[in-house]
């Protein structure tokens, strides 16, 4: 019984601190990334982007905190992983191993090898 207890108690710990993650890698929160450090001009390119071909409802001008907040990139006023990932100066500065890898192919069928 107490064995659970402890163990039940130190789960609760070790989520508090952020080292056990109950959520997806790109809803976790990015501890130590600010909004700075994201590339304002590339978050207004993606609004009007999103507009111009899918009727996004935010307009360009819309601060960014409100824009992240709409795709579910800020969480209790800090950004996550994703937000980081899709518009960060500096992603690998928060997450080492971050690079984006684009596929093409011909079709609709994934195929190996892919025609690059």
């Amino acid at each position: 019984m107490i064995t659970a207890l402890i163990y039940a108690s130190l789960v609760d710990f070790l989520e508090k601190r952020g080292i056990i993650q109950n959520r997806p890698f790109d809803e976790k929160l990015c501890s130590d990334a600010c909004l700075e450090d994201l590339d304002d001009s590339a978050v207004r390119e993606f609004v009007r982007e999103a507009r111009d071909k899918r009727q996004f409802p935010l307009k360009v001008q819309t601060p960014m905190t409100e824009v992240l907040t709409h795709l579910g990139l800020l969480r209790d006023n800090q950004l996550t992983n994703a937000a980081i990932l899709l518009f960060g100066r500096h992603p690998q500065q928060f997450i080492p191993c971050a690079e984006v890898k684009c596929m093409h192919f011909h079709g609709t069928k994934i195929q190996r090898p892919a025609p690059f």
